[in-house]
Formats: C-alpha cells, structure tokens, sequence
C-alpha cells in the first residue's frame, strides 16, 4: 500500500474525474445536497456565524428540526486544512506547524470559552499579542490561499459533518437505536478480540487498548459516546458511497480518502471540544477552590494526557470500524499509515505549556476584577520564540 503523503498527495490526481465542476458549482452543489438531506429527515438548514462554533441539531418547542451550521467552524477547519496540507508536503516547518495550531486553539478558545468572558478575553488578547497568525482571520474557502486540494477537503468535510448530524436526527427517532447500537459494539468487542482479527491488524497496535475502552463504554452505558460513534461510522459509509458514484480511481483509493476525510473532521473537532473541556475544568479550580499557581500547576500536568487519550480512542474505532467494514463489503483491506494532524494534536499540549497557562489565569483574573493587565508575564524571548 502506498504511505499516507503518497496517497493523500494524489488524492486529487486520482479523483480529477470530477462530476461537479469549478470550485464555485461544488460549493453551490454541497449546500444543494445539505439542504436536499435536511428536507429528507424534516429539518430545515440555519446558517449562522457565532461563538458555538461546532454545527449541530436543534428542536423547537413544536418539534421543528434545525441543522444549525456554523460557518466560524468552516472557518477555522480551512486553516487547519491548510495547516494540514503544509505538514503532509513539508511546506512549513515544524515549529511553524505547531505555532499555527496553537494559534487557532487560541482562536477557538475565546469564542468557545464565552460564557466566561474573563477567560474568553484573556484568549482573544494573547492570540493578539504573540501569535496573530491569521492577522484578521477571515475563511480560506473563497480566497487565493486555499489550494484545490484542500478545497476539496473542505468540501468533503462539510458532507460528512451533514451526514453526521443527520444521522443523529435518525437516531433519535428510533427508539430501538441505543440498544442496537450496544449490540453492534459488542460484537465488535468479540470480533476484535479473536486472534484472526488481531493478526491480521498488527498494523494498527492500538487496537487492545480499544477493546478495553469499548468494553467501559458498553459496561457504564456511556449513551453519548455510543450515539457519536454510531454517527461516525454511518456518515463515513454514506460519503463513501458517494464519492464512489462521483468519482473515477479504484476502490482503495477512494475508501482511503474517505476516511482521510473523517478522520480529519474528527480529529479536529475533537481537539477543539476536549481542550474547551479541559480550560473549563482549569477555570473552575482557580476560581472554585482559589487554588494557587502550584495548586494549578499540578492539576495542568494530567490535562494533556486525559484530552489525547479520548481523541485517540474516537479515531481509532472509526479507523477500525471502517476498515472492517470496507473488508465485510468489498473484500479489501484498507489502511492508512498514520492519522492526519500529527501537529494539530500536539497543540494540544502545547497550549498547556505553563507559561501560556499563567499568562492566560493572569490576564484572565485581572478582566475578572475589572483591571488591566499592566505587563505581560511571557518575556520578549519567548514571544519571539513563539511568534517568529
């Protein structure tokens, strides 16, 4: 099989057939095809901008269904298409990568973070100050820094997000969706577990550590975590099949650009959701038990660790999943050789470094007590370090 730069760098060579056309005619074609799926499950299409970000479903009193699409999210995913891109074909360095992430985790934060103005502040004012990485950061999607490429990618993701949250609407009105949904997982569990099974994906050597979570999320009857997977797998089906129709290239190919695209989808939004998590969770022990910088600094150490850890698990059972399935269904056994945002995910930790974390509980308590900050506690060495 080819290696992940390989195959992804291609990727558009071998689906150049395109059906859709320019550019344009592919944007127009993704929102026909959005609004097409919402009339299918009765929901209508809202198109926002606003500090929520991630795109979901939203009910009314009178049981009116909304996909709320939020196009700050797009905007942020095209950077970290961008970023992504850059990192696959070597066109930045890798402390240009890891910047650049770190700048949208900040950017992501203080809208995420809104509900607490004081922090949300505080994010917004140290993006400005060392990072401002995307000056007044407005969407790739129409501008010239947006490659084909990652146009494409962009425009893949946007189906598969709306087959997602569509297949939530589904799920909730089958009132026999969560248990089924349990018993799929089980026999995964099983399957997984049979030595065949394990063999023959040696190349994935993560796959011990999902069968003991799944088993805890089955056991402890973690009803989210079961619909988001669930949700995963069908709109990872739906846009292969898709791209099956739309596109000339084997069938490798094509399943393995699928799964590039979720798991890229994925891979982001998780990054994004589990670090809001996280920062919430450091608020409240600053403002909460008036923990001290040591108080903190200890509690800091383990964020890092808990957010990868549930990232990794929801990419690798989609990566399992799918390639299962692609071998029930076709007879192929797809693989990647890696995931996508290898940098993105150590931004992750890098927005944890402790300088940034009291830069931000500085700046954030001083917009709590209605001051401002008097310096910065970065010095002009790290900024340029940072920001160079």
């Amino acid at each position: 099989m080819k290696r992940i730069e390989e195959s992804i760098l291609d990727t558009h060579n071998v689906l150049h057939n395109v059906i859709y056309g320019t550019n344009g005619e592919k944007t127009h074609l993704a929102n026909t095809m959005m609004e097409r799926l919402c009339h299918q499950y009765e929901l209508s299409k809202v198109d926002i901008y606003s500090s929520s970000v991630f795109p979901y479903i939203r009910y009314d009193r009178n049981k009116n269904g909304y996909l709320i699409w939020d196009n700050h999210f797009w905007n942020l995913f095209e950077y970290y298409a961008n970023n992504i891109e850059a990192e696959i074909t070597h066109g930045k360095t890798e402390d240009e990568l890891r910047r650049d992430a770190v700048s949208l985790f900040f950017i992501a934060n203080a809208s995420l973070l809104d509900s607490k103005p004081s922090l949300s502040k505080a994010f917004a004012d140290c993006y400005i100050s060392f990072f401002n990485r995307y000056g007044l950061y407005d969407g790739l999607f129409q501008q010239p820094g947006c490659s084909n490429q990652v146009f494409d990618w962009a425009f893949h993701a946007r189906i598969y997000v709306a087959f997602h949250e569509i297949t939530h609407t589904a799920y909730r009105k089958d009132p026999n969706a969560e248990s089924n949904s349990k018993t799929i997982l089980m026999q995964y569990v099983s399957e997984f577990e049979q030595p065949d099974f394990l063999y023959r994906n040696t190349v994935y050597p993560t796959i011990a550590h999902v069968v003991s979570r799944l088993k805890e999320v089955i056991n402890n009857n973690e009803v989210d975590a079961i619909q988001e997977f669930m949700c995963d797998l069908s709109a990872c089906q739906k846009l292969l099949d898709l791209i099956l129709h739309a596109y000339n290239g084997n069938l490798e190919e094509k399943a393995e650009y699928t799964l590039f695209i979720a798991l890229l989808v994925n891979n982001f939004i998780c990054c994004l959701s589990k670090n809001e998590r996280a920062w919430n969770h450091l608020y409240n022990i600053w403002h909460e038990s008036s923990g001290t910088m040591e108080f903190i600094h200890a509690h800091n150490h383990n964020q890092p660790l808990d957010i990868n850890k549930d990232i990794t698990l929801r990419l690798d059972m989609l990566y399992i999943a799918f390639t299962r399935y692609c071998e029930e269904k076709f007879g192929r056994i797809i693989v990647l050789n890696g995931i996508p945002g290898k940098f993105f995910a150590h931004a992750c930790n890098d927005i944890f470094d402790w300088q940034f974390v009291q830069e931000v509980i500085y700046r954030e308590r001083q917009y709590f007590n209605n001051a401002s900050p008097e310096q910065n506690l970065i010095d002009s060495q790290d900024k340029l370090r940072w920001n160079r």
